[in-house]
């Protein structure tokens, strides 16, 4: 695998909440020092732009989508990402509670 430098996506500003939310110091002043807060918009925005510039593109290609790991994935993000755009807040138990509703709808049986 090459490595390469790339432009940062929208989704810096959801690792940055994540960061700011959950992240521990090990060493010198506290994250929240260094990582500014992110707002319900900002997470909004940064939502949409993940799901137009990452999630979007791979509807022209499918081929992923017939990974039965890759399905799960995808559903259990899209929840999360219904879930914050419905609230402006990074939920994940409210994704994984939308995701195991729409899951225990859509069960197929395989054998």
């Amino acid at each position: 695998m090459d490595f390469k430098v790339q432009a940062l996506g929208p989704d810096l500003l959801i690792q940055r909440w994540i960061l700011r939310r959950y992240g521990i110091t090990l060493f010198g002043p506290k994250i929240s020092k260094i990582v500014a807060p992110v707002t319900g918009g900002e997470l909004r925005d940064a939502m949409i732009g993940t799901l137009r510039t990452r999630w979007l593109p791979q509807l022209e290609y499918p081929g992923q989508f017939l990974n039965r790991r890759y399905q799960a994935y995808a559903v259990i993000t899209m929840c999360r990402a219904i879930c914050l755009l419905a609230t402006g807040e990074l939920d994940e138990q409210a994704g994984s509670r939308l995701a195991g509703r729409f899951g225990a709808r859509t069960r197929v049986c395989t054998p």
